[in-house]
């Protein structure tokens, strides 16, 4: 015995002993071994098995194939079997022909819509990145014009305060001569005695009106006056007298309260002010 048709038989004893649904196969290879030998009718014999099979188990393409097989077979002396094979062929032909024209027709479908989704995303995407774009040159643009905003009053203060000190140095150089202002800050700056008592020599007006305001008030409540008349910065004073901003302050705000000047009220000019 061929081999061939050992191993067959094994394997037809294997699916029968386990049961094994699907036996189209051994059937199928049953059928091309006899038709290699020449031996037709035992090679339908096991085809249509295989057919019938594959028809119990719902496998269409398998069944295509068998019929296809079997209609070669009767081809030539059974045009009813032929006839019957060949039409079972074609029907489940073009079965799978449509199934397939049509699965690719909804993969295509679904191809397309996955790309026009994805061009949809994209541009999307463009759009936000647009808003986000235009949002951002808005707020760099108001941004800006803010910082310009800002800039501008700024320099208008800068230069109402330039003004101002301007005027305050044009309203002392008339009333003193340059070198006396000019040895004032310089005696200032030296916290020297010597400040005192040139100042009360170039504005006696100005001490006598504190005096009458105060009439026990000390020489170093005078000098830290003076140096308000002169116009001078806190942190010129501390500077000047060898303390802290913050020192300047409070002799400041005891000022205030002193002499009842509001807060609101600019300390030096009320100073200059003073008759």
């Amino acid at each position: 015995m061929d081999s061939s048709v050992i191993y067959l038989n094994k394997s037809e004893e294997l699916i029968k002993k386990y049961k094994i649904p699907y036996t189209y196969s051994t059937d199928q290879i049953y059928g091309e071994y006899f038709i290699k030998i020449g031996d037709s009718i035992k090679a339908i014999f096991h085809y249509e098995k295989a057919l019938k099979n594959t028809i119990d188990l719902n496998i269409p393409k398998e069944s295509q194939e068998l019929h296809y097989t079997l209609a070669s077979l009767y081809k030539k002396n059974n045009i009813e079997k032929y006839t019957q094979h060949y039409n079972q062929f074609t029907e489940l032909k073009n079965t799978y022909d449509n199934n397939n024209a049509v699965l690719s027709s909804k993969v295509l479908e679904y191809l397309i819509d996955s790309e026009k989704d994805k061009i949809k995303h994209q541009k999307d995407i463009y759009t936000y990145i647009g808003i986000i774009i235009l949002l951002l040159g808005i707020g760099y643009l108001l941004f800006n014009l803010r910082r310009v905003k800002l800039y501008k009053i700024r320099l208008k203060n800068k230069r109402e305060i330039i003004s101002k000190n301007e005027n305050i140095i044009h309203d002392l150089h008339e009333k003193i001569d340059d070198n006396s202002l000019e040895r004032l800050f310089e005696l200032a700056k030296k916290n020297s005695p010597e400040f005192l008592v040139l100042f009360t020599d170039v504005y006696p007006d100005f001490i006598n009106t504190l005096k009458k305001q105060d009439s026990h008030i000390k020489n170093s409540e005078i000098i830290f006056c003076a140096m308000l008349y002169l116009n001078f910065s806190s942190k010129d004073i501390a500077e000047y007298t060898f303390v802290t901003p913050r020192a300047v302050q409070i002799r400041k705000n005891r000022l205030r309260n002193k002499y009842k000047i509001n807060s609101n009220e600019d300390l030096n000019k009320w100073m200059r002010d003073l008759k």
